[in-house]
């Protein structure tokens, strides 16, 4: 009996952090249990090198992506199961999504972003009139959604999904060993992410002022060289897949602030996974997972500056708090 043929229609590549988490890494686990994998991504590396180096899109490349991903879904009839993270065709009207259904075959969806959000909640008039149902048809014809936290699975079932199942972000622990090896007085607090996301960094841009005034601590940015705040000590380094686990063990600290809003109850917490992993205490703003994430056992929840200080002081007064917590 021949493999079973599934084709993974991912947003990005492997250097797209939710792509590489929700797809990739499950690659070799199901072509080693009988399954035939073929991967999709929607934007490439050029695009999203381009994104992050100038902070805009090209548009000349994403019409090659669009013509690329249409072409694919028209060779979709080659696989017997068609997976799909996030969307088809980002801000595409709706019956673009719809296409899949020519070729009649099940297809299973995966969210670990708040997607339905960046249509129903948009600022843009015309996206709000126009997208803010885009994603319907999708949700109602797929056989399951698989969502990485309960909003998200509330928002698709909401959304006309009939089968949705959490299934969270994890990393493999045999890539995250942990390792003790930071000696120095200096106290390293650790942020991973992408120049889009830096920004919430911001949030605790004061209490890291009024921090380092007292204690001899360094921000650590994994993932966005040209992120700085003046007045605070940062060091930066480029996010590889090869070094992120080593980059992120020399932390003593992992922080996850964000804005509270709709999309940022759609997160599932990776970072906050990678930090917890690699035995280190954590420090987040309460929205979303995070609050199902982080306990007294492992850090805090800080909802405004003064909690963020409070917070963060005490893992950086008590290196034994650190070492229980983490």
């Amino acid at each position: 009996m021949p493999n079973k043929k599934i084709c993974i229609f991912t947003k990005y590549t492997e250097i797209g952090a939710s792509s590489r988490m929700r797809s990739y890494q499950y690659k070799d686990f199901l072509e080693s249990s009988g399954y035939e994998i073929t991967i999709k991504p929607f934007f490439n590396d050029r695009y999203l090198i381009y994104l992050y180096s100038f902070g805009k899109r090209n548009f000349f490349l994403l019409v090659y992506l669009y013509l690329r991903r249409l072409i694919h879904l028209f060779q979709s009839n080659n696989y017997d199961l068609i997976w799909i993270e996030k969307e088809l065709f980002p801000y595409m009207p709706r019956f673009m999504e719809s296409i899949l259904n020519i070729s009649k075959k099940p297809y299973i969806l995966d969210y670990d972003d708040a997607i339905p959000h960046n249509y129903n909640q948009s600022s843009n008039i015309l996206v709000n009139i126009f997208l803010k149902n885009k994603l319907a048809t999708l949700l109602k014809n797929a056989s399951t959604v698989m969502t990485g936290n309960k909003y998200l699975q509330t928002l698709c079932i909401e959304g006309g999904a009939s089968k949705v199942k959490i299934i969270p972000t994890v990393v493999d622990l045999e890539r995250y060993k942990i390792v003790n090896n930071h000696q120095s007085e200096l106290i390293k607090i650790g942020w991973i992410g992408t120049p889009n996301t830096s920004k919430y960094i911001n949030v605790i841009q004061n209490t890291l002022l009024n921090l380092k005034d007292k204690y001899n601590i360094e921000l650590v940015v994994i993932g966005d060289e040209g992120f700085s705040i003046e007045g605070v000590k940062i060091k930066n380094i480029q996010w590889k897949e090869s070094t992120e686990v080593s980059s992120l063990n020399a932390i003593d600290i992992g922080i996850m602030p964000l804005h509270k809003s709709l999309w940022e109850n759609g997160k599932c917490g990776y970072k906050l996974i990678q930090y917890l992993a690699l035995g280190k205490p954590v420090v987040a703003t309460p929205v979303g997972v995070n609050i199902d994430i982080v306990d007294e056992n492992v850090g805090f929840l800080a909802d405004n500056e003064y909690e963020w200080y409070v917070a963060l002081e005490k893992l950086i007064i008590s290196k034994k708090l650190r070492y229980s917590m983490g």
